[in-house]
């Protein structure tokens, strides 16, 4: 799925969990950590992050871009 992306014209942004195999897989591009609980229905909070992936063009990764 990287290659593709990278080779897309267009731009593009992707959230998977967060594992180091998705890090490693995705290198080439920008991250943007996300933290939150899942309540699943026993009721229970687990915390759990996601990592957003962002395509690299035109953005510069000095700037701190919200996502919200």
């Amino acid at each position: 799925m990287a290659e593709r992306l990278a080779g897309i014209k267009g731009r593009f942004i992707l959230s998977l969990n967060d594992r180091p195999e998705v890090r490693e897989n995705f290198s080439a591009f920008r991250f943007v950590d996300v933290k939150f609980d899942y309540t699943i229905g026993s009721g229970e909070q687990k915390a759990v992050g996601e990592v957003v992936i962002l395509d690299v063009k035109d953005i510069h990764r000095d700037r701190n871009l919200p996502l919200f």
